[in-house]
């Protein structure tokens, strides 16, 4: 945001009223009086396009995240809980047709049975993808005071590919973590010499001790997926950066939330097709509400806009 005074500058809003600053989303001139009633950086147009956030890092409680979040999912529950229904038939379709093939080719040609098995698990995959960069977009939305809409859900679609890339590493990462634990179970397995029931037990207790870590790091990067449908500037390896950042000292907060939301979705599964929905849905809503309630104090607000789908200038971004 520039603070310089420029004599011919004036403050859109106040015409009459010498400029001090700049929105940094848009660019307008604001003054004195624009910087008082909106966030510092941001003109009260572009807030109000922006959204508002009630939690910040400092103050941050996992009751007071959970609330928010269901209050803001109650209010527009409509969009989200229907694309949750349409994307969550099409991923289980897709898988429960391979499998149904794979079945019937079983026999006949098994190499193409499997490969249409491993295509449609590779099809459901991505449509999950694509739910979750979907949902967490209209959630980030929803959660930061605006209304949803359906530019959102394409809004989410536009990181798709940068969001399955991200899941593909975090397998990387989980198989390179757990790696010498399946390396002794495998080695105890194939060496005749060797105690199988000593290797498996020194397998487990590998497995044992790396879990801990291996939680520690994912808690760290797991929310890259927030922030890059939070900010459409932002690269993989800086939302990497931005999630470790923003772990740092509030791992305890994250494991709640994960705890919270794995209560909402059992009792949404206990509800049958009433609940269960509606219960994921949440979950995605207390996901963005926690990374944004921890997010907030420490870094920035995003300021980037995402390219309209339309071709003309989108002002729910």
């Amino acid at each position: 945001m520039s603070l310089e005074t420029r004599p011919s500058a004036a403050c859109a809003v106040h015409p009459s009223v010498p400029a001090l600053a700049t929105c940094e989303r848009c660019g307008n001139y604001m003054c004195r009086e624009c910087r008082a009633t909106t966030r510092m950086e941001l003109c009260e147009d572009c807030e109000r396009h922006v959204g508002t956030f009630p939690l910040d890092r400092q103050s941050f409680d996992i009751g007071a995240a959970a609330s928010y979040a269901w209050a803001r999912y109650s209010d527009q529950w409509p969009l989200p809980t229907v694309v949750a229904l349409l994307l969550f038939a099409v991923s289980y379709g897709i898988a429960l047709a391979g499998g149904a093939i794979q079945v019937s080719l079983m026999r006949d040609a098994p190499g193409l049975a499997m490969t249409v098995y491993a295509l449609s698990q590779l099809g459901s995959n991505l449509v999950t993808v694509m739910l979750m960069a979907i949902m967490l977009r209209m959630a980030v939305v929803a959660t930061g005071g605006q209304i949803l809409a359906v530019e959102h859900i394409w809004q989410g679609l536009r990181r798709v590919p940068q969001v399955f890339a991200l899941h593909l590493s975090y397998v990387l990462l989980y198989a390179v973590l757990m790696a010498p634990a399946l390396l002794m179970l495998l080695a105890s397995e194939g060496n005749r010499g060797f105690d199988s029931e000593l290797g498996a037990m020194i397998g487990l207790g590998t497995a044992f001790v790396l879990f801990p870590a291996l939680v520690y790091v994912l808690l760290g990067v797991g929310n890259a997926t927030v922030e890059l449908v939070l900010d459409p500037d932002v690269s993989i390896v800086n939302a990497v950066q931005r999630s470790w950042t923003v772990a740092q000292g509030y791992r305890w907060q994250m494991v709640a939330a994960v705890l919270l939301s794995s209560l909402a979705t059992f009792a949404g599964v206990l509800l049958c097709c009433v609940g269960a929905l509606p219960a994921w849905a949440f979950t995605m809503f207390l996901w963005a509400t926690t990374y944004q309630g921890l997010r907030a104090g420490l870094l920035p607000t995003p300021t980037g806009r995402f390219p309209p789908s339309t071709g003309r200038y989108d002002s729910s971004n």
